[in-house]
């Protein structure tokens, strides 16, 4: 039964990463389109209401940051990943 549940988890899991993918290729469609304004509303509300709040402030115990301190933690990570 357990082997049974974890290889259910592990199905939904694939089902859930393959689903992001999807919707980060759709992004990328949409960005690739090269309109100015689009792109500049979509990216700005990518990072200031998912990337930043999901990813930096879990990264940290407070929640709120200024953007020299949001945008130097960006640059960390980015750094820190190429």
């Amino acid at each position: 039964m357990v082997v049974i549940c974890s290889h259910q988890s592990q199905n939904r899991l694939a089902d859930l990463v393959a689903e992001h993918l999807d919707h980060l290729h759709y992004l990328n469609d949409i960005l690739s389109l090269d309109i100015g304004d689009l792109n500049q509303v979509l990216t700005d509300h990518l990072l200031n209401k998912l990337l930043i709040p999901l990813y930096v402030y879990s990264l940290t115990k407070r929640r709120r940051h200024s953007q020299l301190e949001v945008m130097g933690l960006l640059s960390y990570l980015w750094f820190k990943t190429t």
